[in-house]
């Protein structure tokens, strides 16, 4: 069964920022998915140079990836263009500015 970019697009929709409290997809650290041969390619960003979650996020992508019918997963971490809060889908923007509200 030949996997596509839909289906590694909705497993990755499984790893959450644990400092947004959203996923990765949403809040557009995904810059480019390439499936070639079995093996899944991902050039992803992270909010800063530096997060200290990056092998956290690389751990829990390779993790919802194993559900698939893949060889390998490369992830390659690209600061350019670099992340900014206007990456984020529209939804995220107006859940993350809701919950920046005082109640």
């Amino acid at each position: 069964m030949k996997i596509t970019i839909q289906d590694v697009v909705k497993q990755l929709k499984k790893v959450i920022d644990p400092e947004i409290g959203m996923n990765i997809v949403d809040i557009g650290l995904i810059y480019d998915i390439k499936i070639v041969d079995y093996i899944v390619k991902i050039k992803m960003s992270l909010t800063t140079p530096g997060c200290p979650l990056q092998e956290y996020f690389i751990s829990e992508i390779e993790s919802v990836l194993l559900d698939l019918v893949i060889d390998d997963v490369e992830i390659e971490i690209i600061w350019d263009p670099p992340w900014d809060m206007s990456m984020m889908d529209e939804d995220a923007k107006l859940e993350f500015f809701n919950s920046m509200r005082p109640n």
